[in-house]
């Protein structure tokens, strides 16, 4: 017993009872943090790289307006648009813009879409005096077995007769213009209702005529003799 300390045999196992074992304080747990935060900022990184070399940013030609199968592309059917392009992805750059403006649409070009060279054919001189224009046609307003290209046709207006045709002779006063098959689209919006875009030559003073018939419905073809 160490001299001047006395030990009471009472306050013994009461004291050793309030002892508690603290562990002492570990540096693993902070650790782990800190190799998770790594590991998540590593995987971060890697997937932008991954994305950056998997695409690019490029400004390219888009479609602003519905173009028929056929129609010839405008300048004012198109638009300017940035877009991250994935390798494989074919579309026209904005400085090529000029070199498919005046070129018949392959494919009906739908608004929202982006162009791609394959959307549109080999720029054509249309004869002076002549016109294409889109006609939408419901079901029963060209022939079951449908147009193809080169086909001679009649555009017949279907309603009552308008001021625009009084002058023809009351015989043919329906028939608008004999025109040439240029283009079928048959099912322009995806919607399978079994609408057809048929696009037509005509001569350019009746091509305006064919247009407001084609948007008020009341435009049909007939078929006529002749070789496609």
């Amino acid at each position: 017993m160490t001299p001047g300390v006395v030990s009471s045999p009472s306050q013994g196992p009461a004291r050793r009872s309030a002892l508690r074992v603290v562990p002492a304080p570990s540096g693993r747990r902070p650790a782990m943090a800190v190799v998770s935060v790594a590991l998540v900022a590593a995987c971060s990184a890697i997937f932008a790289l991954i994305y950056l070399h998997s695409s690019r940013l490029a400004s390219v030609v888009g479609v602003a307006r519905e173009v028929p199968q056929g129609q010839v592309v405008e300048a004012v059917d198109l638009k300017e648009v940035d877009v991250a392009l994935a390798d494989g992805i074919e579309a026209v750059p904005v400085s090529d813009a000029s070199e498919v403006i005046g070129r018949p649409a392959s494919i009906t070009l739908l608004p929202g879409t982006l162009l791609s060279p394959a959307d549109v054919g080999t720029a054509e001189t249309l004869p002076s005096g002549q016109a294409v224009v889109g006609v939408d046609l419901k079901p029963g307003m060209l022939p079951a077995g449908g147009v193809v290209d080169g086909e001679p046709v009649l555009v017949v207006l279907t309603g009552a007769s308008g001021s625009a045709v009084t002058a023809t002779s009351s015989r043919s006063s329906s028939v608008i213009a004999t025109a040439t098959v240029v283009g079928v689209d048959d099912d322009p919006d995806d919607s399978g209702a079994g609408d057809v875009v048929v696009s037509v030559e005509v001569p350019s003073h009746v091509a305006p005529l064919v247009a407001d018939s084609s948007a008020a419905g009341q435009a049909a073809l007939v078929q006529v003799g002749g070789t496609p």
